[in-house]
């Protein structure tokens, strides 16, 4: 017998290497032998200016004591019982020797292609280039600052991990969810062992905050808790044991009650229909006078169908009968709340960002992105570049006060036409370094411009597995200590 559970994660774990991927494994690990699965992160920016982040600060031991066994976490929080593990760079080169060794040997092997074992070999060459942590090669603000928890202790706040996470989670549900500074909970169902971020709801927890509601913040987080807590245990889909006809049937109606009640209770359409309708005639089919027992057999095994079916459409069903909830919850909490819509909130991120900048996101302007190990350099390109009186966005200086850079780089990035990668291996391994590549070429118009600089090489993309995937979508390179020395080239550069 399968019983529902829903997993709070209001976060990710307080362990090491904070990111999507290592949401989905924790999720599959714990969920996967369950039948109802869903994943409920907060995204809450410790410096935002926000009641609602302020308030799930100040309240973080209460909610953390009152969930139980519910999972509660943050986005971007470290505990000091759990600190992040320092990798082993030495135990990992001589493992993927190793493996290199190993693949070697395989290529003696003729039934194997030739191409294939040169892949691989590349793919595993490349793992010696990925950062560990966010905070490597990061251009923010990594300090961490610190909440107290009764139960967890220290709870440390890392920027980086924080703005990797959104940035992966804004990739992942293919921009539905942007985020715009504040405080959010994000919804994702786990439908048949998969996350599916493309269905994703967002709840904007200012928006309960800021004016007065028929349900507080304090409320609508409750009352979560207690949905979630109400439905663990509540719906379970038996199978058919050996058993009389009479009992089998019983269970099967029992059951048969409880998920039409369920669907009736969700937005659910379709297949789920259609099985109720077929549930309900089998049950009226049964309750008929002297049947024979080779009908009987037959019932069974449509009834054994029918719940088979039913699991099938299981996690679906109930995950929109929770959403379902949840929605009614928000808007009683939100019913004298005009919500902004999210055209309006990223105006307002827009607006705050060029009162800062004193110019015009619309304008002609460029994005420097690069590795903090190599500051110098970028800010060397931007000296020149703002000689020629050129508009210059960098981190950390085009982040306005109150912003965060998990909001404020995204929104810059859809707006540059000019994109400006300093070129080094320390910025060829930054995780960060790579997101924003993605972002220029996936959300703007950009024009890739690559500075190759401390003896970096076009050849050098060969070890860079990620990096030789952009390479096709660079329109200029030059190397730094050309452009530095000769006004002509750097001209011809930034033109």
């Amino acid at each position: 017998m399968y019983y529902p559970h829903l997993l709070f994660a209001i976060g990710l774990s307080m362990v090491a290497n904070d990111d999507l991927i290592s949401l989905e494994m924790r999720v599959k690990e714990q969920l996967s032998a369950l039948k109802h699965k869903c994943v409920l992160i907060l995204i809450a920016h410790y410096n935002s200016y926000g009641k609602a982040v302020n308030y799930i600060i100040n309240n973080f031991t209460t909610l953390d004591i009152l969930s139980g066994d519910i999972d509660f976490q943050f986005v971007g929080y470290s505990n000091d019982k759990n600190k992040p593990i320092e990798s082993n760079q030495k135990a990992k080169d001589e493992i993927l020797n190793k493996a290199l060794d190993d693949l070697k040997l395989m290529s003696h092997d003729e039934k194997i292609s030739r191409v294939k074992i040169m892949e691989l070999r590349d793919k595993l060459n490349s793992l010696r280039y990925v950062s560990d942590t966010y905070d490597e090669d990061y251009p923010g603000d990594t300090r961490k600052t610190k909440i107290k928890s009764k139960r967890l202790g220290t709870i440390w706040f890392i920027e980086s991990k924080f703005s990797g996470f959104v940035s992966d989670l804004n990739k992942a549900t293919n921009g539905k969810y942007n985020y715009s500074g504040g405080c959010d909970l994000v919804m994702i169902p786990f439908i048949n062992k998969e996350l599916k971020y493309d269905n994703c709801k967002v709840y904007h927890l200012d928006s309960i905050v800021n004016t007065e509601t028929n349900l507080s913040l304090d409320g609508f987080l409750y009352g979560i808790i207690k949905i979630i807590k109400n439905e663990e245990g509540r719906w379970t889909i038996p199978f058919i044991y050996c058993k009389s006809f009479k009992d089998a049937l019983y269970d099967y109606e029992q059951c048969v009650n409880s998920f039409v009640q369920l669907y009736d209770s969700s937005n659910q359409r379709g297949n789920v229909k259609r099985l109720k309708i077929e549930a309900l005639r089998l049950i009226e089919d049964y309750k008929r006078p002297f049947m024979f027992m080779r009908r009987k057999k037959k019932v069974l095994e449509k009834a054994e169908s029918i719940l088979s079916d039913f699991r099938k459409e299981y996690d679906g069903i109930v995950f929109s009968a929770i959403e379902n909830e949840i929605d009614q919850l928000y808007s009683k909490a939100t019913s004298n709340v005009l919500l902004p819509s999210q055209a309006e909130v990223k105006q307002k991120l827009i607006t705050d960002i060029e009162r800062h900048l004193h110019w015009k996101l619309t304008e002609n302007f460029f994005f420097i992105s690069y590795s903090t190990k190599d500051i110098t350099k970028a800010e060397l390109i931007r000296k020149k570049l703002e000689e020629k009186n050129a508009r210059v966005w960098i981190a950390p200086d085009g982040i306005p006060q109150g912003r965060d850079y998990a909001s404020v780089i995204p929104a810059t990035l859809r707006s540059t036409k000019n994109f400006v990668l300093i070129l080094t291996k320390n910025s060829a391994k930054s995780q960060w370094v790579l997101r924003e590549i993605d972002s220029a070429i996936t959300n703007s118009q950009a024009l890739l411009r690559i500075v190759l600089a401390d003896g970096f090489t076009i050849n050098d993309f060969e070890d860079y597995e990620e990096l030789k995937f952009y390479f096709n979508k660079v329109q200029i390179s030059c190397r730094y200590e050309d452009i530095i020395q000769d006004d002509i080239l750097f001209n011809k550069f930034m033109n």
